[in-house]
């Protein structure tokens, strides 16, 4: 697959009466952060091995991601991201993904010396698409589910009843190489590509690399670098990875809307029925937060989850 480069691409936000639907216009072609000839790690303010890094080893290991389960988040060879929503069926991007063949790894906990799991993925998959217009979500399907007795996770979709609702959530993302930092949700916003200039069509989660360490504000605040794309952005309900978004593009915003380093991922929970119907003996299982409030979710709160039937 050809990756193309990052390399002085800009994306430029432009603001509409609501301030929750943006558009994000790209300039001088597609940013995507794939690009496989210069991968680098998650850019992560103060970045600490023993904090960020998942399998760190030494004894004063503290990953913030600790209390959660992250063993449904696999990577292939190649370094391309699944993430578990059922015991056959992953997500990734569509641009950035394992392919038929490709044997997935997962971990069982977060030392990489522990129990593991190998999957290989099916020629199986389906692509989302928003307006009739190919999105950035890849479904993918194993040859096999794996069984239970092997402890890999599976996640539930973060839904709330309005895009609006998302704005100010907590969110870990998980990135290059099994590192997780933390942002928060800026706004649900569409995606306006130069291929498709007429109209925009892939809701995205944008998140801003905003920190400023002097004012001790931005701790663990994250950017999305090469070679993240696909990997999960998930918040916590409850004590439980809700997932939300799969990591799609980055960019600099120039201009008197500069609003700083913008990332951003594929918006999960708008192909959540399209998902559905594309998987075959099982389904994607939803969790709705009580009550729905971005305040309560960075703090954990109580979810219902519902697994969809069709």
């Amino acid at each position: 697959m050809a990756m193309p480069s990052a390399k002085g691409v800009v994306a430029r936000l432009t603001r509409s009466e609501d301030p929750m639907r943006r558009t994000i216009l790209f300039c001088l072609g597609a940013v995507l952060v794939c690009q496989a000839a210069c991968h680098a790690d998650l850019l992560i303010s103060g970045f600490q091995a023993n904090i960020n890094n998942r399998f760190y080893v030494g004894a004063d290991k503290a990953f913030i991601g600790q209390p959660f389960d992250w063993s449904g988040v696999g990577q292939a060879a190649d370094g391309t991201w699944a993430t578990m929503i059922s015991p056959t069926y992953f997500v990734s991007a569509a641009h950035y993904h394992p392919v038929a063949g490709d044997v997935v790894t997962f971990h069982e906990d977060n030392n990489p010396s522990g129990p593991m799991y190998q999957a290989t993925v099916d020629s199986w998959y389906y692509q989302g698409t928003t307006n009739g217009t190919v999105a950035d979500l890849w479904l993918g399907k194993l040859t096999a589910p794996i069984p239970a007795a092997d402890h890999i996770a599976d996640y539930p979709v973060l839904t709330l009843p309005n895009n609006s609702d998302y704005a100010g959530d907590l969110i870990y993302v998980n990135g290059k190489p099994n590192t997780v930092g933390l942002n928060n949700i800026d706004s649900i916003v569409t995606v306006q590509e130069p291929d498709a200039p007429a109209a925009p069509t892939k809701l995205t989660v944008a998140m801003q690399f905003d920190y400023n360490p002097a004012a001790g504000q931005g701790a663990e605040e994250c950017y999305l670098e090469p070679g993240d794309s696909g990997g999960p952005d998930f918040v916590n309900v409850n004590g439980q990875l809700a997932l939300v978004g799969l990591h799609y593009y980055n960019g600099g915003t120039p201009g008197p809307e500069d609003l700083g380093m913008i990332s951003g991922s594929t918006f999960v929970p708008y192909y959540v029925n399209q998902m559905d119907a594309n998987m075959v003996g099982e389904s994607v299982t939803t969790i709705v937060p009580e009550p729905c409030t971005p305040a309560l979710l960075a703090g954990g709160a109580v979810g219902l989850l519902r697994r969809r039937k069709r």
